[in-house]
Parts: structure tokens; C-alpha cells; sequence
């Protein structure tokens, strides 16, 4: 046992350290009853989902403009986003002239990701139920969306089979060993049940990686700041106090 959260139990794995959340919801639970409109507008943002992620879209555009230059994505670089959201950072890649795609289980969001990319073509869905027309792409992204899935192992198997021999992947997820983590213990922030079902280390993160196939470029944990408002700032300490 890692921690127990109310009725939730976080599990740690004896062999590799791996924190996970033990009996999650099925997927179409979690999208009925988590990942609906409610989400990205939320009475109780603390636990669960963002007070009103649309509404910030400005910020958050300027946040994913950072991490597309951090990431170097260059003009005519062929980029999925997996877990898109809304569509803010393939705007932000496509700004820098990168043809982009995106895959997103929300209706709600996935919508406005194809009203926002116009013709980019927004899989409503999971990685595993978008059809394969045969593209391959020079970046496939997981930015703040690893940490949500059943099974991320296998949605890393399948984005390398979908780059280029020369593509690369690119995680944003939170340290689960961070300083800020150990210190807080069950007051953490990401520690959001049912949302977060995974939770990573460099280390763990490192394990997934390899045994996925994949060759780890670089490892950072200064590439997570972002711009957001004094509400949310409120909204996040009231969480842990």
C-alpha cells in the first residue's frame, strides 16, 4: 500500500516502485462519469477536473507555445497529440507549421478541438480505437495524459509503432518521488481519484520506456510550469491545506 485516499487504495509496486491506482473505474466510466462536460467545468476543481479550463485558454495557449519551442517541433514535422484536450498545443505546433492530429476521449473537448484545428483531424476516442490510414509521424506527445490511462504501456507500444523510424516521443507527466510529493503525502494535488490512475517517476518512467523500445533522449523535471490564474493558484493550495 502507497496511500489510502477515502474509499481509493495507491499501490506501489515491490519491484520496480511503480504507484498506481488499484481498481479504477472501466473506461467508459470514467468518460461517462469523470470526462464529461462537467470536467472542464468543475464545482470541485480541487478534486476533481479544472474550474473552467475553456474560459483559459489563453494562458494555456501561451503554456503549450513554451513547450512547443522546448520541444523544437520545426515546420512540415507531422505531430499527434494523444489526449489533446481542447487543441491548444497542436495550435501551438501548428503555428510553427508542424501538420498536426490529435486524439482526445471527451466529446466535449474533442469538439472543440476540431472547431479550433478546422480540417486537423481530431480522433474522438483512445489511441487504440483511432484507425490507422498508414501515417507516420515525426512527433507523437503525451502531455499531462500518460498518467490517465489503463494501460500505458501499451498506448507506448502503439505510438511507436505510429513514428517515423526517426520520430520522437515526447511526456509530460508528474514525479510521483518529486519533493513536493513526499512532503504532502495524501494533500498532493495530482493524487486525484479516479483522474490520475498512473503515477511516475524518472525512474518508473525510465522502466516504461525501455521495455517499450523506446531510447530516452533527455529527462527534465524543469519543463512542467505553466501559466495559470490566482483562482487556480487558490483553488490548488486550498487542496492541500
Amino acid at each position: 500500500l502507497h496511500l489510502r485516499d477515502g474509499d481509493w487504495y495507491l499501490m506501489r509496486c515491490k519491484e520496480c516502485a511503480h504507484v498506481y491506482l488499484a481498481n479504477p473505474p472501466s473506461e467508459s466510466s470514467l468518460l461517462a462519469e469523470v470526462y464529461n462536460e462537467h470536467y472542464w467545468s468543475s464545482a470541485t476543481p480541487a478534486l476533481r477536473g479544472y474550474a473552467d479550463y475553456f474560459a483559459d485558454d489563453g494562458l494555456h495557449l501561451e503554456t503549450m507555445r513554451r513547450r512547443v519551442d522546448m520541444l523544437g517541433i520545426q515546420a512540415g514535422e507531422r505531430t499527434l497529440d494523444v489526449g489533446c484536450a481542447s487543441g491548444l498545443f497542436l495550435a501551438a505546433a501548428r503555428e510553427r507549421g508542424a501538420a498536426v492530429e490529435g486524439v482526445e476521449p471527451s466529446t466535449s473537448a474533442a469538439l472543440r478541438a476540431r472547431m479550433r484545428l478546422g480540417g486537423a483531424r481530431i480522433h474522438q476516442g483512445v489511441l487504440a480505437t483511432r484507425p490507422d490510414d498508414g501515417t507516420r509521424f515525426d512527433w507523437i506527445t503525451f502531455v499531462d495524459s500518460l498518467e490517465h490511462l489503463h494501460d500505458p504501456l501499451a498506448a507506448l507500444l502503439q505510438a511507436r509503432g505510429l513514428l517515423k523510424p526517426a520520430g520522437r516521443l515526447a511526456i509530460l507527466t508528474q514525479d510521483v518521488s518529486s519533493w513536493t510529493a513526499r512532503g504532502l503525502g495524501a494533500r498532493w494535488h495530482h493524487y486525484k481519484q479516479p483522474e490520475h490512475l498512473h503515477h511516475f517517476s524518472p525512474r518508473t518512467l525510465r522502466r516504461a520506456l525501455d521495455v517499450c523500445g523506446y531510447e530516452v533522449e533527455h529527462l527534465t523535471r524543469t519543463a512542467s510550469g505553466k501559466y495559470v490564474t490566482k483562482s487556480f493558484v487558490t483553488e490548488r493550495v486550498q487542496h492541500i491545506q
